[in-house]
């Protein structure tokens, strides 16, 4: 009975060891996991930030592209306006 009790104790011993063992790499193993996600939100973050700032540089040169082109049609037109003036002034050379 005594060697029983010596058995079943050991037996206990070496399971509380193996419990604890387990435990504890558990437990390392979610504070890595911690630190990974804390890591990978960061990065996200990060690059949420970039996407930001990306997505405003783009919309200040889609402004820019649209006022360029404004400037253009309007710049067309008064070449336009101008050929005209200077058509009509030659065929009133033409006819006198």
């Amino acid at each position: 009975m005594k060697q029983l009790s010596s058995r079943i104790l050991s037996v206990a011993l070496v399971a509380i060891f193996i419990g604890l063992t387990v435990g504890c790499a558990s437990t390392q193993e979610v504070a890595n996991l911690k630190q990974q996600l804390e890591e990978a939100q960061a990065t996200a973050s990060q690059a949420a930030t970039q996407s930001e700032d990306a997505k405003a540089t783009a919309d200040a040169a889609m402004s820019a592209a649209e006022e360029a082109k404004v400037l253009a049609e309007d710049s067309a037109a008064c070449c336009t306006a101008t050929n005209e003036k200077i058509n009509r002034m030659f065929n009133q050379v033409q006819q006198k």
